[in-house]
């Protein structure tokens, strides 16, 4: 009787570190097998209508050894039977809830603040967590793991705050995103007034957001600067003056007021670009009037003529006409 009962036990605890084996390659984002992914579906959805939510939780430093049984049963503490997973990794747990109606809205939230915080002080650091929404499916799942994932990797750092995923913080992240990629096309081809005004909206976007830390805000900033910073000859003591905004002031908007006065300073000793705008766009205009075989025409082949980048050769074109270049040659087609 014994000798079965140690064999359920075992049984059991392979199970679940099966189970753990696989969701651990689902966050990561890495290769889980179909038969596995039928094996997490069959558990996290065993029964009709049953939701769950994830919860990834960020620690400023390694969390894991010394106090992650504690961490686990307070987690446990807050959560209660609603918990189905909680495992720890270095820096970072995942836990995952079954999304029953008293782990809602006020009161998870106010849960998941009682946690950090505790965490906070075993840690003696900063906490960050991101709130998946719920989800009914494994396909919703997948894609909220991938999105939890992409939000603390991309937009998110230390701050001992918490991140509810929204449509609103998804357009958020991906606007810094764009206007990002615009500023970095601007100062590959060294405009300095595209710079400062793609510099200016970036650094609006980055204040009105309630996703972005200290720690991801520095890393825009100090991109900003190493872009510039390659296509020009600075004076030093100006760039260590912005480098140093970064790293030495301790609130969040005075940083960001004071890196983009001396972003300013910094843009105030770069040349005028040689790159007119309007010029380009008729040599554009230009070659696609000139070309016979406009069918093959695109935006490769028109800057590989004019020796842009191509990205950076539709911005303008988009900019000064209004359109696209493709819908422009589109229209020049109907015309023929």
């Amino acid at each position: 009787m014994q000798r079965h009962k140690s064999n359920k036990l075992i049984r059991r605890r392979g199970v679940q570190e099966g189970r753990e084996g696989i969701l651990e390659r689902i966050f990561q984002q890495k290769t889980v097998a179909v038969e596995e992914l039928q094996q997490i579906d069959g558990w996290l959805f065993e029964e009709e209508g049953s939701q769950c939510r994830i919860i990834n939780i960020e620690f400023m430093r390694n969390f894991f050894g010394e106090h992650e049984k504690l961490f686990i049963e307070r987690s446990k503490e807050y959560f209660g039977d609603s918990i189905i997973y909680c495992n720890m990794n270095q820096t970072e747990a995942y836990v995952i809830l079954r999304d029953k109606q008293y782990q809602k809205g006020q009161i998870l939230e106010g849960n998941l603040q009682n946690l950090i915080h505790r965490a906070a002080l075993l840690n003696k650091d900063e906490v960050s967590v991101v709130v998946g929404k719920a989800v009914f499916s494994l396909g919703e799942f997948m894609a909220e793991a991938k999105r939890v994932r992409s939000v603390r990797l991309k937009a998110f750092g230390y701050n001992n705050g918490i991140v509810w995923l929204t449509e609103e913080n998804n357009k958020n992240i991906m606007a810094i995103e764009s206007v990002e990629q615009q500023f970095l096309l601007a100062a590959a081809v060294n405009d300095r007034e595209l710079i400062r005004q793609f510099s200016k909206r970036l650094m609006h976007l980055v204040v009105e957001s309630k996703l972005l830390s200290r720690l991801y805000t520095q890393n825009i900033c100090y991109t900003m600067i190493h872009a510039v910073y390659e296509k020009n000859n600075i004076d030093h003591a100006k760039i260590m003056k912005a480098v140093d905004t970064l790293f030495k002031t301790e609130e969040l908007h005075e940083m960001l007021v004071k890196f983009d006065q001396a972003f300013d300073e910094i843009l105030d000793t770069l040349k005028d670009s040689d790159v007119d705008p309007q010029d380009i766009v008729r040599r554009i205009k230009k070659i696609i009037a000139e070309e016979e075989d406009v069918e093959n025409l695109g935006l490769t082949v028109i800057s590989k003529k004019i020796q842009m980048e191509p990205s950076y050769v539709s911005y303008l074109f988009k900019m000064i006409e209004g359109k696209t270049l493709m819908q422009y040659i589109a229209d020049e087609r109907e015309s023929v």
